[in-house]
């Protein structure tokens, strides 16, 4: 969920300041640990704003594909995922360069600052994918391991076919949404080998590159029972995001969240209550209520909490918090299976505490 608020933080133009796997074809093969000491970033390159990439192309334009001195419609070239304010913007931009006419030289003050959003918008578009990350794989074992193997294909063939690796911003963002749907089929090895590769060219973009990149690696560790690190690791997303809760409360949620359950994990309850609250806030301050999953997790902490004190009515307040998180998920999202069973399963080890069988 985390890797999904990456697209509060990347709504507004470049240069604004914003809220914040079967057979692998890819022949990926495990890399030197990555640890929680060597996460390839600093606290600039956080910050470092994605127009300053100067290894991107100048000429032809690198969104558009035309010549400077060509005027083509461009609204069929424009990457899907723009909002109707970017693509005003590009074409804007692609009218001024080609009236410019034979004047469109690379170093042409316009003609930069046109290759530069481009570029820019490219990398958010890039940075934003996660179309296979976003898929149910709900087909049963076999079918998702075809399907994975599949998009492990589509990823080689894509690789062969760009000429250039993972310095490449369209590549490196499939890259990441390839490790959200190893991720979700449980392939951690395929998943840590791949943001090894990565975390070289995502230390070189910085940014939300690096929010983004953080974040796969926490969840990875947290899949893997390595809690320790996965806190480390995002206590460093706390640490180092230049935007606060007001800023940029979807985020925000997601981190809070992600850190409670990486302190409810190691068995810091009271701690994890902490990051519990804070996720409640700044849930309600971007959604206005809470929703299933919020509900199932505060349920979740509470049930818990209160087994451990002995305080049998709130333990089953916090049951019943659980019982309508079902029930909402039920009706919002009828088709995602997976996420009723862990629902379900949640709400099975609590009946079970108290030896509720009936």
């Amino acid at each position: 969920r985390l890797s999904r608020s990456c697209s509060t933080l990347c709504r507004a133009k470049p240069g604004k300041s914003v809220p914040f796997t079967r057979h692998c074809s890819l022949q990926f093969s495990p890399l030197p640990f990555v640890g929680v000491n060597q996460v390839p970033f600093r606290k600039e390159a956080i910050r470092r704003n994605a127009l300053s990439h100067s290894n991107e192309p100048t000429t032809p334009s690198p969104l558009f594909g035309a010549h400077d001195s060509e005027a083509l419609p461009t609204v069929r070239s424009v990457p899907v995922g723009l909002s109707e304010d970017d693509v005003e913007l590009l074409e804007a931009l692609e009218a001024a360069v080609g009236s410019l006419g034979a004047d469109a030289t690379p170093d042409h003050p316009l003609v930069e600052a046109r290759n530069k959003v481009s570029a820019a918008y490219r990398d958010k578009v890039a940075l934003l994918k996660r179309d296979w990350t976003d898929e149910m794989f709900q087909g049963g074992e076999g079918m998702n391991e075809d399907r994975v193997a599949e998009l492990e294909e589509r990823m080689a063939s894509t690789l062969g076919r760009s000429g250039s690796g993972l310095e490449d911003g369209s590549n490196l963002g499939s890259a990441l949404d390839l490790v959200g749907a190893y991720m979700k089929n449980y392939k951690l090895d395929k998943a840590d080998a791949v943001l090894a590769r990565c975390a070289p060219h995502v230390s070189a973009r910085g940014g939300v590159w690096m929010v983004k990149w953080l974040n796969h690696v926490s969840t990875v560790r947290m899949k893997q029972s390595r809690h320790n690190e996965a806190l480390e690791m995002l206590y460093d997303l706390e640490l180092y995001s230049p935007y606060d809760a007001k800023e940029a409360p979807e985020f925000f949620e997601t981190l809070y969240r992600n850190l409670a359950w990486a302190l409810k994990a190691l068995g810091r309850i009271d701690d994890a209550l902490v990051y519990f609250e804070r996720m409640a806030r700044a849930s309600k301050m971007h959604k206005g209520t809470f929703d299933w999953f919020d509900c199932w997790d505060i349920g979740k902490l509470a049930a818990t909490r209160a087994f451990r004190d002995g305080d049998m009515q709130a333990f089953y307040r916090g049951r019943s918090m659980i019982e309508e998180a079902l029930l909402m998920h039920k009706k919002e999202e009828p088709e995602d299976l997976v996420m009723r069973a862990k629902v379900l399963d949640s709400l099975a080890e609590c009946f079970m505490a108290v030896e509720d069988f009936g």
